[in-house]
């Protein structure tokens, strides 16, 4: 696939409406895997993602300042849980899932977390697969978790 110009930068109040709209696509394709409550929860509202970019450092992957991914960083004792990261499934492939994760582990650096972490659905085999080949690990499993839903916990210690 020929390579995709983009950019990541630190998510803004102007980039909430965009974010909002991917979330809704993302999770939404995923809808049938996630459930209903876990995917409701995932598309949040405009307020709430808002609140989320505010509270914690989010990333955006930009081209053509077209949001195509996203990722949030939540610090918490020594470590940084990795949370709502998506890519827009045309731009999936080319670099944008790892340039974040990439972002998300200088963010954890930078704060001096001895840790990354995440959780994730067990059936999103190609995310898994990029994690593992970023170095993430499978630490553990917990079985009818969100909403009933089985979830799988990775981590990199850095």
């Amino acid at each position: 696939m020929p390579d995709i110009p983009f950019v990541i930068e630190q998510a803004r109040p102007k980039h909430v409406r965009n974010i909002v709209a991917l979330y809704k696509n993302v999770w939404g394709e995923m809808a049938n895997l996630l459930g209903p409550q876990l995917t409701q929860h995932r598309q949040a509202s405009i307020r709430t993602i808002a609140q989320w970019i505010h509270g914690d450092p989010y990333f955006v992957a930009l081209t053509d300042k077209q949001v195509i991914g996203v990722a949030g960083a939540e610090p918490c004792h020594g470590t940084v849980h990795l949370v709502h990261m998506v890519v827009d499934s045309r731009f999936r492939k080319h670099g944008v899932g790892a340039a974040l994760v990439e972002h998300i582990e200088n963010f954890a650096h930078e704060i001096n977390a001895n840790k990354v972490w995440f959780d994730t659905h067990p059936e999103l085999y190609d995310a898994i697969r990029l994690y593992e080949e970023l170095g993430y690990r499978n630490c553990g499993f917990f079985k009818q978790h969100y909403w009933g839903i089985d979830i799988v916990l990775y981590e990199k210690l850095l």
